[in-house]
């Protein structure tokens, strides 16, 4: 009787959380505007939904855009493919045409795909507290969902119908079911972790990641013969490592792992449509990074440049899309992209940038409780020390590989290492009940065990203060490291802070203030005319000039982060905003 009493009060409060979690998304999504990416996404999923064929994006895989777009399968939506945007494969210009010129509900449009990423969402949050759960017990798996509930950044791209809380979603499962394999081994969650890790492949491409995550935490349970358990499918000693070879240890762990990457191709293979193809086609010529690549491969002899043609051009490979999109990320991120971090401009980045953006735009008790998780991991670790190197291992790689790659534009690169946190903070709720005795007076033990509750309310109490303090903006929170979001600007901006996402708002300030016409400098690609607000896009002669007007200017712009001209409203340097909406488009009143 007891025993139900507690699964239903931990079923309740799971409820509760994963409910407070959907209302607080689905209320922000409705207020926001389309983002820069979703104008792509969605339109690009749609039409995968609607030809059968990836014909028009590749550089980004299909499956979180397809889950993305389904809803809108139950919308009466105009869709053609009889357009040069369309044979010209510019999915921009198409997807502005289909939520815009096509169709006239861009906003139920967007509303529908972002319900989908929400749901998304909410598996993402159950399975972290299933895996906390599993590894730490009910309560750690409790405070692990409650964390994922009120994370500002995981509730920012929870209601934005874009890839990256998709890959963090499938990425972070796929891991689970890998370590599920290796503490209970068996065919189904064999099946499981090779299938979970397809589905991650064809979320997107920074999936790849788990193929080096995986052969590291192989080779830590190869070296870790203590605690390692030879999987009963591939060695004839289960469950115990004693008289087992060398060769014998490697077969019984590598084996799976070639296994988990083969079953991953297949799903792979499945979701490309079972396509063959060579990388290079009449319709698809080498792109800029594309052939940054094969000139970085070929080291620029011809002879080696010549076969390397003629295998892109003429060897048809399984899934070849899924090739030929994953080439292209790796030259764009060895090409470079523009990028600003508090007040510098690079476009090969900074190795340091993911580290400075999880530092300013994480919740600073969430850095204190991982802090703490760090400084007491040894009291308070699983009995099997290897689980730890499941949550850390895939936190190291993405830090490790976001410093090596040239691309600095947003947090929403290392998303994914936010759920492996909370499970590894969530066991910081079992440090009073598991602490050593203490030297002295059991009630000096005590006293410390209470000092230690109470300081995990108020870390706790901050952290949700964070959260609700910033909604519904929730992508441009800035913790107070770099002076809230009212100063988030000053060091990062694009997806960061600035998306897009406030065209809605601005529209909705401009009517209510009575505003005759606004000068607008927009970063985004939703489109200003939908929201029906006078306006009047600046010239350069604007930019460059003071002129008196009421402006509204995109923090991105402000900046002048993705443009070469540095020199853009330097003259605007020495006034104030009068406004801001969302923390992200600035009012300002020249007289």
């Amino acid at each position: 009787m007891r025993k139900g009493r507690r699964r239903l009060g931990e079923f309740l409060v799971v409820a509760l959380l994963l409910c407070l979690l959907f209302f607080q998304v689905f209320f922000s999504a409705i207020m926001k505007s389309p983002v820069y990416d979703e104008v792509v996404h969605l339109p690009v999923g749609y039409s995968y939904l609607k030809t059968y064929t990836y014909w028009l994006e590749l550089t980004t895989p299909p499956l979180v855009k397809l889950v993305a777009a389904f809803p809108l399968l139950f919308l009466d939506l105009n869709f053609s493919t009889d357009s040069s945007a369309w044979r010209e494969r510019n999915h921009l210009i198409f997807g502005h045409g289909f939520l815009y010129a096509a169709n006239k509900n861009a906003d139920q449009i967007v509303l529908f795909g972002r319900i989908s990423i929400i749901l998304l969402s909410l598996v993402l949050g159950f399975f972290v507290f299933w895996w906390a759960k599993g590894l730490y017990g009910v309560r750690a798996g409790l405070f692990a969902l409650f964390l994922y509930t009120f994370e500002p950044n995981i509730l920012a791209h929870s209601g934005l119908a874009t890839i990256d809380l998709g890959v963090a979603c499938f990425i972070f499962i796929a891991t689970y079911f890998f370590w599920r394999f290796w503490r209970e081994p068996s065919w189904r969650n064999l099946v499981l972790a090779g299938v979970t890790f397809g589905l991650a492949q064809t979320s997107k491409f920074s999936a790849i990641l788990l193929f080096p995550a995986y052969i590291v935490l192989i080779l830590f349970l190869a070296f870790t013969s203590k605690e390692l358990t030879i999987p009963s499918l591939f060695s004839r000693s289960a469950g115990d490592d004693k008289g087992v070879t060398k060769k014998g240890k490697f077969r019984a762990l590598f084996v799976p792992l070639v296994l988990i990457f083969l079953i991953g191709f297949t799903v792979i293979f499945l979701i490309y449509g079972c396509q063959f193809r060579p990388l290079v086609t009449p319709q698809e010529p080498m792109g800029e990074h594309f052939q940054a690549f094969v000139q970085r491969i070929t080291r620029g002899k011809p002879i080696f440049a010549g076969i390397v043609q003629f295998c892109l051009e003429k060897v048809p490979l399984p899934a070849g899309s899924w090739f030929r999109g994953l080439i292209t990320q790796v030259g764009h991120s060895r090409y470079g992209h523009a990028a600003f971090l508090a007040g510098r401009y690079s476009t090969s980045g900074w190795w340091y940038y993911h580290f400075v953006a999880f530092l300013i735009k994480t919740p600073i008790a969430l850095l204190i409780l991982v802090a703490l998780a760090v400084v007491f991991w040894k009291r308070i670790r699983s009995k099997n020390f290897l689980n730890e190197w499941f949550l850390l291992v895939p936190i190291a790689v993405f830090f490790l590989f976001s410093a090596l790659g040239r691309i600095s534009i947003g947090l929403r690169y290392i998303l994914p290492i936010y759920p492996f946190l909370f499970v590894f903070v969530s066991k910081l709720v079992s440090l009073p009940a598991n602490a050593p005795p203490s030297v002295g007076q059991a009630g000096v033990r005590v006293k410390k065990q209470t000092l230690f509750r109470l300081s995990l309310i108020l870390l706790c109490s901050w952290y949700l203060f964070s959260s609700l303090s910033i909604y519904p903006h929730y992508l441009a929170y800035f913790n107070e490291f770099a002076g809230g979001p009212n100063n988030g600007y000053k060091y990062l901006v694009d997806s960061n802070l600035d998306w897009g996402q406030d065209l809605k708002g601005l529209a909705k300030y401009v009517r209510g203030k009575g505003i005759e016409k606004i000068k607008l400098s927009y970063f985004g690609t939703a489109n200003p005319d939908y929201y029906d607000f006078p306006y009047k896009l600046m010239s350069d002669y604007e930019m460059h000039h003071r002129v008196p007007g009421i402006y509204a200017i995109s923090a991105t712009n402000l900046q002048n982060a993705l443009v070469k001209d540095k020199t853009r409203f330097a003259w605007l340097k020495k006034y104030e905003p009068v406004d801001k909406i969302g923390y992200s488009i600035f009012i300002y009143d020249v007289k």
